[in-house]
């Protein structure tokens, strides 16, 4: 829970709404919280008014009511407002500054007496929530370092104290938290980690301060950032704040690591008419295991009722939950997939967008149905190859074995023993699968993308010449268009090389020689947009030439590739969808269902179409090399 700027102001008897509504809020929305750890970054009074000291006191009282042992810790860093200025203000800070660590412990004890009401006041407020043990958890001075244990969890919390140099309202820009407070803070951290329990680690590090850090001189502010960022010094992974009172979230970002700043604050007194902005208060949860943090807002609207502050949401999602996620280490995420590099070439990267998380969704849903569409054309086929081999099959034996195969899952080894005309009708029907899984991945996407204009095809290896054939072709442009044979090489070689999917824009230098043809066209109706090319992942789609003396591999070349073409530039999402999904291993999958139930050899299947399906012998019928 992320309180500041509370400015509490009130004289005695006077009712306070704005903080009765604040209480009331939170024990509403903290109603199912546990293991909650309370920050309270600065200006606890209004302009050092501590004689209104015990309307604060009860303030923490009436919060620990509320919550009760929810709260495991708390931490209080003072703010402008909790400093009592004196008149030696101005010449003893100035001194202060440029003065070596060493003889900074006599000047800060000036320092120091400037906030002893606030040391009091935050002394009291611990003991609320820690009773007799609070002395151990009160710091020795306006700044240092606990470690809260929350179940088998270390948290590391760092107070700073940047009010110390506040010397009026114009502070931006002149403030410090300087080498002597910097190195002490240092010093307790290491001291912290020695005392850890069995060497356990911290799991979280937040430093907590009273200004932005954007407030701090702009050769501090680059000194602490770094301490803050540095995993060998400070290491903290976010930094909570106030004074502003705005509700920013702002992130920082090296090659190692990140810190996010959190912002929020009530902001002024109770009754006050120069302020127009609302008031607001802040809380986090902070989701370790999944390196995620939950950002919960909540403002007040002119009669004092927090809501949540739906100015902070913009998209949807944000505003149907009520708040923001955000990484608690941006380093430790890959917000992005890499889309199929062909082998020795650096990946291209697809950022994590709303519309492609949206999308990935969709493709779950696509898949699902493709599938269960498969299946369904599977069982047909199954069905009508029974009643044409029942019809002239006298072999009853081998008709019974058949039906077991398809109907109980039993795998099909007749192999090369079947008639002819059973291999001639398993070969047919393959050619009509092939065809469906083109059809049916085209009709499953257009029923989420209705107005996407796209193609499918499978193509086959022609061995004497040594190109790919259409076999099969759905979609935009498929009557009675047919596709030129394509020589081996191009895509369809860097895709069986690196095993993965590869989409033509994103490896244009592998299909230029296809890109130059359609950009020549004249039809511009039939000018493709995009095409991604997969070879479909299964044992049999590989052909093989060995070396007779020394088996090594001669010649290899994929039977079977697959590919998808789009047709307009908003489709292209579609290609990376099917890439990140590795639409070759699905296709496989589909296919090698069907060889499953119809023993087909490919290389004879190739052969059977090529030659008009003639006679199977005037194909290749030694498989030894595959």
């Amino acid at each position: 829970l992320h309180l500041s700027d509370l400015h509490i102001d009130e004289a005695k008897g006077r009712p306070n709404i704005l903080k009765k509504s604040l209480l009331v809020a939170i024990k509403s929305e903290m109603r199912h919280s546990e293991n909650m750890i309370v920050v309270v970054t600065g200006d606890l009074v209004n302009r050092a008014k501590y004689e209104n000291g015990e309307r604060v006191v009860e303030f923490f009282q009436n919060l620990y009511d509320y919550l009760g042992d929810k709260v495991k810790h708390i931490h209080i860093v003072p703010g402008n407002h909790d400093k009592v200025r004196g008149d030696l203000d101005e010449i003893v800070l100035s001194s202060f500054e440029d003065c070596e660590i060493e003889d900074c412990k006599n000047s800060w004890k000036y320092v120091k007496a400037g906030f002893e009401e606030y040391l009091d006041l935050t002394e009291r407020i611990y003991q609320i929530f820690y009773k007799e043990d609070a002395h151990s958890r009160v710091l020795r001075d306006t700044f240092g370092v606990n470690t809260d244990k929350i179940g088998e969890t270390n948290i590391c919390v760092i107070q700073f104290n940047t009010a110390w140099l506040s010397k009026g309202d114009q502070d931006q820009r002149k403030l410090k938290i300087g080498d002597f407070q910097l190195q002490k803070i240092k010093e307790e951290l290491i001291e912290k980690y020695e005392e850890l329990e069995d060497n356990k680690e911290i799991a979280l590090t937040i430093a907590v301060a009273h200004h932005p850090v954007n407030w701090l001189t702009g050769e501090e502010e680059d000194r602490i950032q770094q301490e803050l960022l540095s995993p060998n010094g400070l290491n903290a992974k976010v930094y909570i704040c106030g004074h502003t009172h705005n509700r920013d979230v702002v992130n920082w970002q090296n090659n190692r690591t990140s810190l996010t700043t959190l912002v929020s604050g009530i902001g002024w007194p109770d009754g006050s008419t120069s302020h127009p902005y609302a008031h607001t208060y802040s809380s986090y949860v902070f989701n370790l295991d999944v390196n995620s943090i939950d950002v919960y807002v909540r403002s007040s609207d002119d009669a004092y009722t927090f809501e949540p502050d739906f100015r902070i949401y913009t998209n949807i999602r944000n505003k149907e939950n009520g708040k923001i996620i955000i990484p608690i280490d941006i380093c430790q995420m890959q917000p992005y997939f890499h889309l199929g590099a062909p082998i020795n070439r650096s990946a291209k990267g697809c950022i994590f967008t709303r519309e492609i998380i949206q999308n990935l969704k969709h493709y779950d849903e696509i898949f699902t149905i493709c599938e269960d569409r498969l299946r369904d054309r599977l069982e047909s086929i199954k069905y009508d190859a029974e009643n044409e081999i029942e019809e002239w099959c006298e072999d009853k034996d081998i008709l019974e074995y058949l039906k077991k195969c398809w109907f109980y899952g039993q795998e099909n080894k007749v192999g090369m023993n079947l008639d002819d005309r059973i291999r001639k009708i398993f070969m047919d029907h393959f050619s009509n699968y092939l065809e469906a899984i083109c059809k049916i991945v085209i009709e499953s996407i257009k029923e989420l993308y209705p107005a996407a204009i796209l193609r499918t095809h499978f193509r086959c290896l022609d061995l004497e010449n040594d190109k790919y054939d259409q076999i099969a072709l759905y979609g935009y442009c498929s009557k009675p268009y047919t596709m030129a044979p394509l020589p081996w090489g191009q895509l369809i070689e860097q895709a069986y090389k690196s095993g993965c999917p590869l989409i033509a824009s994103v490896n244009r230098q592998y299909c230029d020689e296809s890109m130059k043809k359609n950009e020549e066209k004249q039809e511009t109706e039939k000018k493709w947009t995009d095409f991604i090319t997969a070879i479909p992942r299964f044992s049999n789609n590989a052909y093989m030439e060995k070396d007779p003396l020394t088996e090594k591999i001669e010649k290899e070349r994929p039977y079977l590739s697959f590919g998808v073409t789009v047709y307009r530039k908003e489709d292209r999402m579609i290609l990376y969808m099917l890439d990140y999904h590795q639409i070759h291993w699905y296709i496989g999958r589909q296919i090698l269902k069907y060889l499953k139930y119809f023993p087909v050899e490919l290389e004879q299947y190739i052969a059977y179409r090529k030659f008009g399906k003639g006679e199977l012998e005037n194909g290749r019928s030694d498989t030894s090399g595959q």
